[in-house]
């Protein structure tokens, strides 16, 4: 990726002060702790660094293509979308000879061959499935990295699997790794022999990293794909109703007013009977309609939104939970299921993992149909 490529990069960071368990006065990024690491515990904080270093690259790189990929297909869509609409306004403007042109004609040629042109440029180039190919490398990583704090494998394991993710070049690949593997996560034990002494920190940096980021994304993502599904919502109807009322116009006009004075004065004006002119515009809104309809196809406004807040509600419930348990959460405490109040509280964690795999399997499956 060229830096002319490059998109600009967003820190999206949260601020956490409002959260008595966690530190104050840092900005906290799920992949990038930033000053947030420098609060823990020497072992803790050298164990996430070792785990970053392994990580980071592969995500950066996937991530920042996505972004890019994203950007690409989305325009050439909506470019396309544009030009195929405009031909098809051009045809109608044609057939009725409002306007006695060869230009019209030639534009229309003209549009339909530079929609065409994007449309192969886009199959050619494979926007959309290269987007979903980056972003969920990226997501892999980010599974990766809070299994291995949570349930660690041996160094090996965790090598081959970043390795594992780098090679992903299709959705075949990614629609076997939802179907058949997943990201499992050890649901009987906390697999961290000798390590309750720091165990309180890690579920606090969890809780403060990990889950308050996560649960600020859906927020955000849930908050815009509901305006835009409400726009969309609020435009058919009233397109249906505006259409129905030019073409009731139109049947009106044709049938009852063909000789009056207004239409005779309108034909004179313009050259053109008023009749004619409401079917045409209704031509034209029906146009219109199928593109905002197309467009609530391509990007699936309404089931993203469904997703996002069912995410952002169960996240938001285990955040209650775990902050309740971390008030109560002690340095040196027995790991087993023996004492419930900490085996909630694991599994509480994998729960929200198992969550946020379920839906981006789930994101993955609305956008691979999407196109």
């Amino acid at each position: 990726m060229t830096e002319e490529e490059k998109p600009e990069k967003r820190v999206d960071t949260i601020n956490v002060d409002n959260y008595s368990v966690c530190p104050k006065n840092v900005k906290i990024k799920d992949m990038d702790e930033g000053d947030f690491l420098n609060r823990l515990s020497p072992s803790l904080k050298k164990e996430i660094e070792s785990i970053n270093k392994e990580i980071i690259i592969q995500y950066d790189k996937s991530n920042d293509y996505s972004k890019l990929y994203q950007k690409k297909y989305k325009n050439v869509s909506l470019i396309s979308l544009i030009l195929i609409l405009s031909a098809a306004g051009l045809a109608i403007i044609q057939v009725s000879k409002i306007i006695h042109s060869e230009i019209i004609l030639w534009g229309e040629m003209l549009v339909v061959i530079l929609a065409l042109f994007f449309w192969i440029i886009e199959r050619i180039k494979k926007y959309h499935e290269l987007w979903l190919i980056e972003r969920h490398k990226a997501e892999r990583c980010r599974f990766l990295k809070f299994k291995q704090i949570l349930d660690p494998d041996p160094y090996e394991i965790f090598s081959k699997n970043i390795a594992k993710i780098s090679s992903i070049t299709s959705n075949k690949e990614i629609k076997e790794w939802i179907i058949k593997e997943g990201l499992p996560i050890n649901d009987h034990s906390y697999n961290i022999p000798g390590r309750e002494n720091d165990l309180c920190e890690r579920i606090k940096y969890y809780f403060c990293v990990r889950l308050l980021y996560q649960k600020s994304f859906y927020d955000d993502r849930r908050q815009k794909n509901k305006r835009k599904d409400e726009l969309i919502k609020f435009f058919e109807p009233a397109m249906f109703l505006v259409i129905s009322f030019v073409t009731i116009l139109h049947i009106i006009l044709d049938t009852f007013m063909t000789s009056s004075v207004l239409e005779n004065a309108f034909s004179g004006l313009i050259g053109i009977e008023i009749g004619f002119m409401a079917i045409f515009l209704a031509a034209l809104l029906f146009i219109i309609d199928a593109g905002v309809k197309t467009i609530k196809v391509l990007f699936a406004y309404s089931q993203i939104f469904i997703m996002y807040n069912v995410t952002f509600n169960t996240l938001e419930r285990s955040e209650k939970s775990l902050k309740k348990i971390l008030t109560d959460c002690k340095d040196n405490i027995t790991v087993n299921k023996d004492n419930p109040k900490i085996y909630k509280i694991l599994m509480d964690m994998y729960n929200c993992e198992k969550i946020m795999q379920h839906e981006h399997a789930i994101w993955f499956g609305i956008l691979s149909d999407s196109e």
